[in-house]
């Protein structure tokens, strides 16, 4: 659990929460069912006009990466640094018997090309080639969060010309005024809330975990080309620990 999104997202909202209820009518005040359709539903709907289906399906991926914790690099380490063992010791293909228990896929996929004999040039392909797929897949991801944040304070804008229009169209009635008021600035109020409480800071959230998964598999990556060339294994475990911050 990444604890910084946690309790980054719940004092942010307790401390937006407890400064509406400071003044005015409180809570109450701050809601209305009219605003939060426009704002949110509305741009959602244009978030969804803008992707494909293929990166809604993700949504899901992205949420766990948000609040998921930092790869365990020195379990990583750790790990490549027995299979080096192994290999200095028994020979490259006795890691056929651990490669089953390895859940990474590319890890996985990686560690038994080197078994197979596939060349230094052929391994360091297929990371480059996983790394180059997996980074257009989480730009497409962060793409629904950078739009929320790009688009949400238009739509609270949105919602203040509709409540501007209603007031305006009923001027005769006064009783009318203060709800359509209500109306305009409160969807300027969730706008921004949607873009700067949520929207941008979970976008750079999963920027900061992809990130960590490019940098999980640069270790996996050297660490499995050092086991095929043969490298002494607590040399590979000082080289690998340069990596962990």
């Amino acid at each position: 659990m990444n604890l910084t999104t946690l309790l980054g997202l719940v004092f942010g909202i307790i401390t937006i929460l407890l400064t509406c209820l400071m003044g005015g009518a409180g809570l109450a005040g701050f809601w209305d069912l009219h605003a939060l359709l426009i704002v949110f539903a509305g741009c959602g709907c244009a978030v969804v006009l803008a992707v494909n289906m293929e990166d809604l399906k993700r949504i899901p991926i992205m949420l766990r990466q948000c609040f998921g914790g930092v790869p365990d690099y020195h379990g990583i380490v750790e790990q490549l640094t027995q299979y080096s063992e192994i290999a200095r010791k028994d020979g490259i293909l006795a890691l056929e018997g651990v490669i089953k228990n390895i859940d990474d896929e590319a890890f996985r996929k990686g560690l038994q090309l080197a078994v197979d004999g596939t060349s230094a040039e052929d391994i360091q392909k297929y990371f480059d080639v996983h790394a180059d797929v997996s980074h257009e897949t989480h730009e497409h991801g962060k793409k629904i969060m950078e739009l929320a944040e790009k688009w949400a304070p238009s739509f609270g804008l949105l919602g203040t010309l509709e409540g501007l229009i209603c007031m305006l169209q009923n001027l005769s009635d006064p009783d009318s005024i203060g709800p359509s008021m209500g109306v305009a600035m409160v969807a300027t109020f969730y706008g921004a809330f949607l873009a700067f409480m949520l929207g941008g800071p979970l976008a750079n959230k999963l920027q900061r975990a992809f990130d960590n998964e490019h940098h999980k598999y640069k270790i996996i990556r050297d660490g499995i080309l050092a086991i095929q060339n043969g490298e002494n294994s607590r040399l590979l475990k000082e080289r690998l620990l340069t990596y962990v911050h």
